[in-house]
């Protein structure tokens, strides 16, 4: 996994994220330094904060992750909408791992 609990704390996020072209929703939230997925709305009661709307495309999606786009971009370019400042902070908090690392070191 890729989140960064130690940066996260006690920050606590929720997310209903609708995927535009399927129409799919799926929770994302975290808490307690780790991260949960499931699919639908995540429940009102679930968490002490309110799940926050964003809403994309899965390859506006991967851009983001493995940084071929910044959330400007795709927000200039309408690929995503919704509560994006939140999202782009959890982003923020994922770690970046060099693709080509040596699996085996001499």
């Amino acid at each position: 996994m890729r989140l960064n609990g130690d940066e996260v704390g006690e920050r606590t996020f929720a997310f209903n994220l609708t995927f535009t072209e399927t129409g799919e929703v799926f929770a994302l939230k975290v808490q307690n330094g780790v991260m949960h997925h499931a699919v639908g709305p995540l429940p009102v009661t679930a968490l002490p904060v309110t799940a926050l709307p964003v809403s994309l495309t899965c390859a506006t999606l991967v851009a983001l992750l493995i940084g071929e786009i910044t959330m400007e971009e795709a927000v200039a370019s309408d690929s995503i909408s919704g509560e994006t400042a939140a999202f782009e902070t959890l982003l923020g908090l994922l770690d970046r791992f060099d693709f080509w690392f040596e699996i085996i070191a001499p």
